[in-house]
């Protein structure tokens, strides 16, 4: 293999991934935070009833500490923990937004809704 080839094979690897809270959503996130030392995670819930992982549904979650396999990725503002083999299921940009007239923190990208729960 030549050392391009090598290159272009790393560089697929490498996962970019833009996370960005709406002002609404960082208002709504700071009520449920207690203050402890509590992290953000953003959940792949699989539905197994097709047996592939493309019928999941995102959550977002409020815990004491991250699972020791969740990946911290970077935001505008808090933190949120992903297990990495599923961050495949978001695309390369997404905001994490709230809707006043479901109640629900919503995740989006310019590809439409992730999750509305």
């Amino acid at each position: 293999m030549q050392p391009k080839q090598k290159m272009q094979l790393k560089e697929r690897k490498r996962i970019i991934l833009s996370i960005h809270w709406t002002e609404k959503a960082l208002e709504k996130i700071k009520e449920r935070l207690s203050g402890s030392e509590q992290s953000i995670s953003l959940k792949y819930e699989m539905d197994d009833s097709c047996g592939c992982g493309v019928n999941g549904v995102w959550n977002l979650c409020v815990e004491e500490n991250p699972i020791s396999t969740e990946k911290e990725w970077k935001t505008n503002a808090y933190p949120v923990y992903i297990e990495p083999s599923h961050v495949i299921y978001l695309d390369d940009n997404v905001t994490i937004d709230y809707s006043d007239q479901t109640g629900t923190f919503q995740l989006k990208s310019p590809n439409g809704f992730l999750s509305s729960h």
